[in-house]
């Protein structure tokens, strides 16, 4: 899980930003403030991402050291064919010929042959994987524009480009969706089917504008299906399964992943189609996994386990076969399902694949809600005697780190990005986040004490360093929240 939480710069603080822009600009590149000293380069390649009104979506690539890293060359790959279709190359500096008034800009991408020619020039511009000759085309000042009232119209924000010749093929395209017969489905700004096209460059229909329904939308592709979902005014909706042909082939109550944490996001795995007599779990190639209550919808399903949900009853935990294993009020698979989390009441446990308890832990208040911030790491959340609400953080012992009184959110900062931590590592710090009157993210250890307090944005975490900003300046601080080195945003955004 990569989560990535950054504050937006008030007027007060765009004003200071103009105003020393031309300070920080005699700067030089390079390290200012760094305390720590860490005797082996990670080689890892740390992204900084921040927005300000002044400069935009800024993102630099910087190593160990705080050296600029250019950007690869990234590959295209056609969602139908799994091949190569082109390069594209972001650069994090100035686009060729622009003045030193132009501030650095990530996204400034020129397009390139497998051969290495150079088809496209740089032009602020996003581009994403199609098929054939086809890229999606996508204007980054959209956003920009549309949330300041200025209203550029969805047609501006994404097209389908053809990136040989350089042409606009079909504005207001969008997201690009492979189904299962080969073929791929091209969706509007509104997630409304606009065209179906086939694997060569040159097969494209236009869908008719009444195929789905005005309130209707598509939400996804799951295998044979495409997936619509209808908005309902007096709550809730209905999910809708389409085949390729847009003929309706069922409803579908659910869905769920297998990652780590399936509430958080993650592919489509397996989908709860719901029937009279019996809903029915599906796999995307189509093959029924289990069946279900007619009530029930599937929260996350395996080859063998599955977590299931009845409205106002509870979440159980099952085999595939039928037999249920668990009853419980939550229930969090951890390590893909290696593992699960359970709460009843104020009980805690960990328990394996067959159910047997591992671990287990009373509280002396019941148990609002819990989640697992990683696999090892979980935050438990309950009211206390005198009605106040608490956090708790624990550790895969189920034991508490730390109590929290004051902050909103945790995260614990080894599981942001980087895949390579050593099984069960201890992880000593945490971005924590105060929202209200005292909005601020602290980074605190593990018995809570604060590390660094008042960062800006927390970004990229590799095996040595965590990259961070701190009012106007970044940089990447160690495991023990020293700085290993810090330099003003401006030295790099006006680095030669």
């Amino acid at each position: 899980m990569n989560m990535k939480k950054t504050f937006e710069a008030p007027a007060a603080l765009a004003f200071c930003l103009c105003v020393l822009c031309a300070a920080f600009a005699a700067c030089g590149t390079g390290t200012a403030g760094g305390s720590a000293a860490i005797n082996e380069d990670d080689g890892y390649i740390y992204t900084f991402g921040f927005f300000s009104p002044i400069l935009g979506n800024t993102v630099l690539q910087l190593d160990q050291n705080g050296n600029i890293v250019p950007a690869a060359r990234k590959e295209m790959v056609d969602i139908l064919t799994g091949e190569v279709q082109c390069l594209t190359e972001a650069l994090n500096t100035r686009p060729p010929g622009a003045g030193k008034d132009v501030p650095l800009e990530f996204l400034y991408t020129a397009i390139y042959s497998t051969a290495g020619e150079e088809l496209q020039p740089y032009e602020q511009i996003e581009y994403q994987p199609a098929f054939g000759n086809y890229l999606l085309r996508r204007n980054n000042a959209f956003y920009t524009h549309y949330y300041e009232n200025e209203r550029i119209p969805p047609e501006e924000y994404s097209c389908l480009y053809n990136f040989v010749t350089g042409e606009v093929v079909l504005k207001n395209v969008c997201t690009v969706y492979k189904l299962a017969n080969g073929s791929a489905l091209l969706l509007d700004f509104d997630g409304k089917p606009v065209a179906i096209a086939g694997g060569s460059s040159t097969e494209i229909t236009l869908l008719p504008n009444d195929i789905l329904a005005q309130d209707e939308s598509v939400s996804t592709v799951f295998g044979p299906y495409i997936v619509a979902y209808t908005w309902k005014m007096n709550g809730g909706g209905i999910t809708t399964l389409y085949d390729e042909n847009f003929e309706v082939a069922g409803f579908c109550g659910s869905f769920s992943d297998y990652s780590p944490m399936p509430f958080n996001g993650g592919e489509n795995v397996y989908a709860t189609l719901e029937q009279e007599e019996a809903n029915t779990v599906i796999a995307k190639d189509g093959s029924v996994v289990c069946t279900l209550p007619p009530e029930a919808n599937a929260i996350f399903a395996d080859d063998e386990l599955i977590i299931y949900s009845i409205y106002d009853k509870g979440l159980y935990l099952a085999t595939t076969k039928g037999e249920v294993l668990i009853a419980a009020e939550q229930i969090y698979p951890l390590k893909n399902g290696e593992l699960f989390l359970i709460g009843n009441g104020n009980q805690i446990s960990v328990v394996n694949r067959t159910g047997t308890v591992l671990k287990q832990r009373l509280f002396e208040y019941e148990v609002v809600s819990f989640w697992a911030e990683t696999d090892y790491y979980y935050s438990v959340s309950y009211t206390d005697e005198n009605d106040i609400p608490r956090n708790d953080i624990l550790d895969q012992n189920l034991q508490t780190l730390f109590q929290n009184t004051e902050y909103m959110y945790f995260y614990p900062l080894a599981a942001q990005s980087y895949s390579g931590l050593p099984e069960g590592l201890v992880c000593p710090l945490f971005a924590a986040e105060c929202l209200g009157q005292n909005s601020r993210i602290d980074i605190l250890n593990a018995d809570g004490s604060v590390v660094i307090a008042g960062i800006t944005a927390y970004f990229d975490t590799g095996p040595n360093c965590i990259a961070i900003q701190k009012g106007l300046d970044i940089g990447l601080i160690d495991w023990q929240g020293n700085w290993v080195f810090k330099a003003p945003i401006f030295n790099y955004i006006y680095a030669e």
